[in-house]
């Protein structure tokens, strides 16, 4: 069943004309009607209090469900090349697994699972995946550490500029580009 609403707008000569669907749950299964509903019931019994307290966390609430459910948004930017993430999280893995392992060691068993056809490849085309993908793993790895420190520097607020004692000496209050005061 549908309901047209028309309204007006004062400011605006033009009509607005909206169609709603009578029940925004017709197009579920009965099932998760129910299983909704039921989640809803219990959440406004423990929770009654905080919910009528503050009526925005209705709101809220639903944007949070909304949010694990999904599907869910692409994450933002290039997506990463796959070798490269297989690559970081064996390397994480194997140096928790062996902590005293060489490095070099721990590569070389990350290449032939990271490196898509490592097997196939030839001596020569083994050494330049295997260089391009050491490259690509430091690079990721720069980046996000990068990142990580622009976040801290961003997220803190700058401190406070404290206020300079007067002293009797004109001359040392002044500000010098050089010593700090």
């Amino acid at each position: 069943m549908w309901l047209c609403v028309v309204t007006t707008r004062s400011a605006y000569p033009y009509f607005v004309l909206m169609i709603i669907r009578r029940s925004a749950l017709s197009h579920f299964t009965s099932d998760i009607r129910k299983e909704i509903a039921d989640f809803a019931r219990n959440l406004s019994k423990e929770h009654r209090g905080l919910f009528t307290s503050d009526p925005t966390l209705r709101k809220r609430a639903g944007q949070f469900l909304t949010a694990l459910l999904p599907p869910k948004p692409k994450r933002r930017g290039r997506p990463g090349i796959q070798s490269v993430t297989i690559a970081i999280r064996l390397r994480h893995r194997l140096k928790r697994q062996f902590p005293s392992e060489r490095p070099a060691k721990l590569w070389e068993w990350i290449y032939p699972k990271a490196i898509p056809g490592y097997s196939r490849l030839s001596e020569l085309e083994q050494g330049d995946a295997r260089q391009q993908l050491r490259e690509r793993v430091r690079w990721r790895q720069r980046d996000r550490k990068r990142h990580k420190a622009l976040e801290g520097i961003v997220s803190k607020p700058a401190p406070a500029p404290q206020a300079q004692k007067a002293t009797g000496n004109r001359a040392t209050n002044m500000l010098h580009p050089f010593t700090s005061n």
